[in-house]
């Protein structure tokens, strides 16, 4: 059995402390060029929730995922979105699927709340190593379209 490095929750934006901020931000511009601190911030506040990734040894934040739950009439009818904005997990913790089992548990409380509603996925990556086939197996199982 796999041992996880890394343990996960699902934390509001609204209960992050200052310190989970900052090491959020360390995260982001240790892995992308352009990354400001105003729009990462303006971004972080147009989510809902964050899926924490913490390294076992320390509790320190080795990874993060942003959610959000769009919903919108579409030709009458009551549609929502899941939005995964930024994702990051650091190179060294990179094969662990505690980011796959917190997002799937999300996705599917989404889709067991929302039973008869039709629910999307948005995701935009700029990665192409982005999901395994593990994780894209929930998809299938889900009410996704």
């Amino acid at each position: 059995m796999f041992n996880s490095r890394l343990s996960g929750g699902v934390v509001p934006v609204t209960g992050l402390t200052d310190s989970e901020i900052n090491r959020m931000f360390y995260h982001m511009v240790q892995n992308y060029e352009g990354i400001e601190r105003k729009t990462f911030d303006r971004d972080l506040s147009e989510k809902s929730d964050v899926i924490l990734l913490k390294d076992t040894e320390q509790g320190q934040i080795q990874g993060f995922s942003t959610l959000v739950v769009l919903e919108e009439l579409v030709r009458g009818n009551k549609t929502k979105a899941l939005f995964s904005g930024d994702t990051i997990i650091d190179k060294q913790y990179w094969g662990d699927s505690e980011l796959e089992s917190h997002w799937g548990k999300y996705a599917f409380s989404l889709i067991d709340k929302n039973l008869g509603t039709p629910l999307f996925w948005f995701l935009m990556s700029n990665k192409h190593r982005l999901m395994n086939k593990k994780f894209l197996m929930l998809l299938q199982v889900g009410n996704f379209h």
